[in-house]
């Protein structure tokens, strides 16, 4: 805890009212703002910084507070060498010292990452310190920096944890040079096996996508977007999906080539988020989705993996009769895409036969038990001790899950990851 509190610590300090950074810094912030042509209320509109604040600033009437400093300098874009020649202006060296806008954002990013997994509101936070939401905002903004105290009470309600906390202060992900380093640092995301943390993937796809090879490169950013959706979908946070796979649509549109493959499957991925998005409306979207896909033209994988997204949705819905026919087509043109894939399908058949409650179906509809990787055997376990389990086969059951267990700690994956990544592992073949 008190690693904790010296590290979030530096959050509060650096927001502290009482560095006092006069002169030269005031005259260093109005020669970078008059340099990038900007009016101090067009800084002010940019930064979200009050135009009477930034006067203030300029005037040496009063030092900033470092998070609101932190967001001029992402309004005015100045490069490093600029930073670090304006923060060299700051009077206080303990300013000096421990101004990094990275860290601070960094920390407000953790902050907001984790009140969307919990699912809770502004207001709902706000209510657990008794404060306004849009303080709430304001601490996930990086403009307003939480107390000691206040940080260790986030931490318990938020359920973050110290790895997430040294994972997103570490430098693990580097900017990508090339569409095979984009690739490789995807699924380092994905599936790490290092170690760390998963529930980090928020915070690393945030990152890659900020990194200026990716901001630069449209296709590059419909990827990461397209992952961060599958990912999501799997985590069953389907709205927040929805917005990712949209996002991946539209710039894959944008840079378009004849007959892509991407934005076909992405169309795919994009109904799987909806399916999940809302028990009425999404269904209807998704089925709207897999329709326009008729006339289009999809090899036998997209094709596989459509019927599949199809038995999915109905399933869901408890329509099994159509789900299984969906299901055989599914299958069928998985034939023509190889052994793997149509053990992955054959999983999903199984899950079907599991929610009608027909388990010894489920065990008979697993086929290419044989040939598998070893994050798919972790997967397979898991199936295999859910069908025994429903058997009442209690020695078979426990084997299975056991072997879940082991396979999923040498991994780092949590338990979850398993129930949550059954219908979608199919598709990140495809991906």
């Amino acid at each position: 805890m008190w690693a904790k509190y010296v590290t979030l610590s530096v959050m509060t300090e650096m927001s502290s009212p009482k560095l006092r950074d006069a002169g030269s810094f005031s005259n260093a912030l109005r020669e970078a703002r008059v340099r990038r042509g900007m009016t101090q209320g067009q800084l002010a509109d940019l930064s979200g910084i009050s135009r009477r604040t930034i006067i203030r600033w300029e005037n040496a009437d009063v030092s900033p507070w470092v998070p609101e400093l932190a967001s001029v300098i992402e309004a005015l874009r100045l490069s490093s060498e600029e930073v670090e020649e304006l923060t060299m202006t700051l009077t206080s060296n303990r300013a000096k010292r421990e101004f990094d806008p990275a860290r601070t954002g960094r920390l407000a990013l953790l902050l907001k990452l984790a009140r969307n997994r919990s699912g809770l509101s502004h207001a709902a936070l706000a209510q657990h310190f008794d404060c306004d939401p849009t303080t709430v905002r304001r601490w996930e903004s990086g403009r307003l920096s939480p107390s000691p105290s206040e940080i260790d009470k986030l931490f318990e309600v938020l359920q973050i944890s110290d790895g997430e906390l040294s994972g997103l202060m570490s430098d693990s992900l580097m900017p990508p040079k090339s569409e095979v380093e984009l690739i490789t640092a995807i699924e380092s995301v994905l599936a790490p096996k290092d170690g760390s943390d998963i529930r980090l993937f928020d915070a690393k796809f945030l990152r890659l996508l900020d990194f200026p090879t990716v901001t630069e490169n449209k296709r590059w950013q419909a990827h990461v977007h397209g992952a961060y959706a599958w990912k999501l979908m799997a985590r069953h946070r389907h709205r927040e999906a929805v917005h990712h796979a949209e996002n991946a649509k539209q710039l894959f549109e944008e840079c378009r080539k004849p007959g892509d493959r991407a934005l076909l499957a992405v169309d795919i991925l994009l109904a799987r988020c909806h399916s999940g998005a809302s028990k009425v409306r999404g269904p209807k979207l998704a089925i709207r989705i897999l329709d326009g896909l008729d006339k289009r033209p999809l090899d036998w994988q997209l094709l596989s993996h459509r019927m599949d997204v199809y038995s999915e949705i109905y399933t869901r819905t408890g329509a099994f009769t159509r789900a299984l026919a969906y299901s055989d087509r599914a299958l069928a043109s998985a034939k023509n895409s190889g052994p793997k894939v149509v053990k992955l399908l054959s999983f999903n058949r199984a899950r079907i036969h599991l929610a009608e409650g027909k388990p010894d179906d489920a065990l008979g509809a697993i086929v290419g038990l044989s040939d598998s990787t070893p994050l798919i055997n972790a997967l397979e376990a898991h199936s295999l001790f859910e069908i025994h389990n429903s058997l009442e086969k209690k020695q078979e059951a426990q084997h299975w899950s056991s072997l879940a267990v082991r396979i999923s700690r040498q991994l780092a994956l949590d338990h979850s990851f398993f129930e949550e990544f059954l219908w979608s592992q199919p598709f990140l073949e495809t991906w």
